[in-house]
């Protein structure tokens, strides 16, 4: 087989193929005399029977011989062919889903710190210029994440491996998040936005709510996007179809606009991939046109229908019907959409390698009330696991030493009965079901959202009162939290310079390539977009193989950045 996975004969095959030919040849001529000599026989009557039978004999021989060659030369060739080819898409396939994995975990690594650091840091005393401008970096970030999320939905769907997880939430809760989202958007494109229920929610609904908020999500931002003047409203009720069960509800979300509208070929041609109205619509309004055709992907998925009715100039409205099922009643608390403060009591272990998230997390945590304790790798989370006592372990699982799918096996072969929760930026559904089966009893993402983060804290720790948290913990929400993350950044930035000046000396690109990655990875969150850049260029150069003069060029134009940059800190 060549390249391009064509068969390919060789010449072995053709001897192969010459002699069988030879072979049929001499024994067709050979039944030629044999017939010949007897039907020259005085006696032919008498020999009838045998002619017939020689005749079936040689014929059932070149069947045979033929079907032999036919299978060898032809058949076998193209079921080799066609295993080849099974194995290279398998390979092919697995090494995307490698990338994509090792792409997500390095941008949401990022992405933590600085969604993370800014929620703290909107908790501060903050002029408004300053909330401003944490308000556009919050919506830049959030925004990425999403993109982020569509192009691992994107490959998961074509891989035909995007599966939906059942669990019970809160459509209230769902709804008030859109109404904390998105009247910001709205105000900042000079619109308004609007979110109402035709129905009580009494109860729980049982769905996959992550996408069923990413739809929400997608067509409530296009909406906006697409609108620059009047409303965007958005509404969700319960609907009864025909046909419909007892034990399925069916929920309605409707989202309508007053923008820019679509003429009716637009709307054929709306859910495909990477479509958009004309190719000025990127142009002015940005996306991929990846978000429609997941959406419609997903919604076909939960069984659910979707439907578009839109005029040019006039505006669109979106409407979706998905099938969903009763759960138990609503609280007081969740049925009113309020917002609590919650606070808890217990020793939680934090195993976590990179410093900045780190800090993060323990700031969050503590602020909480929650007493913290970091590992800095899976050797020590297995070690203080198995020596002291905790009330949860939040486990990286993408960690040096010893990885957390690892650290967790062991903790539970050792009989560790403390409940640990994954926290990783690896989001994929193959990564999910080998936290699960190495023993994890949950699930974070990174980035951290505070309210998976408190359903996580609200399920294995104690809840307590705001006065009882202030006596657990001397934390201040109030300290300078951009000031202590930037002085980490520098340091480990001056300790990974030191590693490029003595990987330099030697030509070791995988160590310069190993402290450049680390730079790319978190410079330009603290203000170092230039660092980033540069630390890229030199991934990129040792990962191409290029010339090693050409290398090392690049890795000492980071390194007077790094010089530039640090001595302008101090």
């Amino acid at each position: 087989m060549d390249n391009q996975g064509n068969v390919v004969t060789t010449p072995q095959h053709w001897r192969r193929l010459q002699i069988r030919i030879a072979l049929l040849f001499s024994l067709v001529l050979l039944l030629v005399v044999g017939a010949l000599s007897t039907a020259s026989n005085a006696f032919i009557d008498l020999y009838l029977f045998e002619t017939i039978a020689l005749l079936l004999l040689f014929m059932g021989a070149i069947g045979l011989l033929v079907w032999y060659s036919v299978r060898e030369i032809v058949l076998e060739p193209l079921q080799q062919s066609h295993l080849q080819q099974t194995q290279q898409i398998e390979k092919a396939n697995q090494a995307r889903d490698d990338f994509m994995a090792t792409m997500s975990h390095e941008l949401r690594t990022s992405l933590t710190v600085m969604l993370g650091s800014g929620e703290l840091l909107a908790k501060s005393d903050l002029n408004l210029a300053q909330q401003q401008l944490l308000s556009s970096m919050d919506l830049s970030g959030r925004s990425l994440l999403y993109l982020i999320n569509d192009i691992l939905d994107l490959s998961k769907i074509e891989s035909g491996s995007c599966e939906l997880h059942l669990a019970p939430f809160s459509m209230v809760e769902l709804i008030t998040e859109m109404e904390k989202i998105f009247p910001r958007r709205a105000s900042d494109a000079g619109i308004t936005f609007s979110a109402t229920t035709y129905s009580e929610f009494e109860n729980y609904l049982i769905g996959d709510m992550p996408r069923i908020r990413q739809i929400m999500l997608n067509l409530c931002g296009n909406a906006v996007k697409f609108t620059g003047e009047g409303e965007v409203r958005l509404s969700v009720g319960l609907i009864s179809p025909q046909g419909s069960s007892e034990e399925q509800c069916w929920v309605r979300l409707v989202v309508e606009d007053d923008g820019i509208g679509m003429p009716p070929e637009v709307v054929e041609k709306l859910f495909k991939p990477f479509q958009q109205a004309d190719s000025s619509i990127s142009r002015r309004h940005g996306g991929t046109g990846l978000g429609l055709h997941i959406i419609w992907k997903m919604i076909q998925l939960m069984g659910g229908e979707v439907r578009v009715e839109s005029s040019d100039g006039i505006g669109s409205r979106f409407e979706v019907d998905l099938p969903l099922q009763q759960g138990e009643p609503l609280g007081e608390e969740e049925a009113s959409g309020e917002d609590e403060v919650h606070y808890f009591r217990g020793h939680v272990l934090v195993a976590e390698d990179t410093r900045e998230v780190q800090l993060l997390v323990r700031q969050i945590l503590e602020g909480y009330g929650i007493e913290v304790e970091i590992a800095e790798n899976g050797q020590e989370a297995l070690e203080k696991g198995l020596s002291k006592s905790y009330d949860l372990i939040l486990m990286d699982m993408q960690m040096p030493v010893m990885d957390g799918i690892e650290a967790t096996t062991l903790l539970r072969q050792s009989f560790c009965q403390v409940p640990i929760v994954a926290l990783t930026a690896n989001v994929m559904q193959v990564h999910r079901n080998k936290f699960s089966q190495a023993g994890c009893n949950d699930f974070l993402s990174k980035p951290i959202e505070q309210e998976a983060l408190q359903r996580v804290l609200g399920e294995y720790l104690e809840r307590v009162s705001a006065e009882e948290a202030a006596e657990l913990t001397d934390y201040s929400q109030e300290m300078v939290v951009s000031d202590e993350l930037k002085q980490v950044f520098l340091e480990s930035t001056s300790q990974r310079q030191l590693e490029i000046q003595e990987a330099l000396k030697s030509s070791s690109w995988d160590k310069v390539r190993a402290a450049a990655h680390n730079i790319k990875g978190s410079a330009a969150n603290f203000g170092y977009p230039e660092l980033t850049d540069l630390a890229r260029v030199v991934c990129d150069s040792v990962d191409q193989l290029r010339d090693d003069a050409e290398i090392a060029e690049e890795t000492e134009a980071l390194n007077q950045a790094l010089t530039n940059a640090l001595n302008e800190a101090l």
